[in-house]
């Protein structure tokens, strides 16, 4: 019997055990959805497959063509990938839903900013000379190192999630599969960088 704790535990981090097709497409396209419009209102941009920035200004229009390109690289360079490599022993609906479910967790971290602290910290440690006044105190410098670890802790969490989905679609595992994940990250960071810095929008 599944404890409630259990339960949320399963939905953190094996969400893919219990939703698959249409409702995992439709769940990872509202998540996405949501992490565009908390991006927005946090100030942020998801500019790249695997970055996530602070910025000054950014309009809806931006937010959301960033995760257009992210969501449909990783789409186009997993997707297709899997789909070679597994000779179509994967519904559609289940490929394209579990990738999208896998992404679910950097919905989290627009959340990061909530005040928008970060935001109008980051220039005062990015400027060229700043007065000893206006240096972090040791209080705002733990918390950026908090907010460091914990961004970083999201991007590993949606990475693991994505191998695991990577790994069940595949139906195939050993270490040449693992690089070839490691690779598939990198070529989709590339393609959506070099996208969104193009098109320059």
């Amino acid at each position: 019997m599944k404890t409630a704790k259990n339960k949320l535990i399963t939905y953190l981090f094996y969400p893919y055990q219990s939703v698959d097709g249409w409702k995992a497409i439709s769940w990872g396209l509202g998540i996405q959805l949501l992490a565009t419009i908390l991006a927005y209102f946090m100030s942020g941009r998801f500019d790249g497959f695997l970055d996530y920035h602070l910025v000054d200004d950014a309009t809806l229009y931006q937010t959301a063509f960033d995760q257009l390109i992210n969501v449909s690289t990783m789409l186009l360079v997993f997707g297709a990938t899997i789909a070679l490599i597994s000779r179509g022993r994967n519904r559609g609906s289940d490929l394209i839903g579990l990738l999208l479910i896998a992404r679910a967790p950097v919905v989290v971290l627009p959340l990061l900013n909530i005040g928008d602290f970060f935001r109008q910290l980051t220039p005062r440690l990015l400027a060229d000379e700043m007065a000893l006044s206006k240096l972090p105190s040791p209080a705002e410098s733990f918390i950026l190192l908090l907010f460091s670890l914990l961004a970083l802790s999201i991007f590993v969490w949606w990475l693991v999630m994505l191998f695991q989905v990577y790994r069940l679609l595949l139906h195939k595992t050993g270490f040449g599969y693992t690089l070839l994940f490691l690779g598939l990250v990198v070529l989709a960071e590339y393609i959506s960088k070099s996208l969104i810095l193009l098109l320059n929008v």
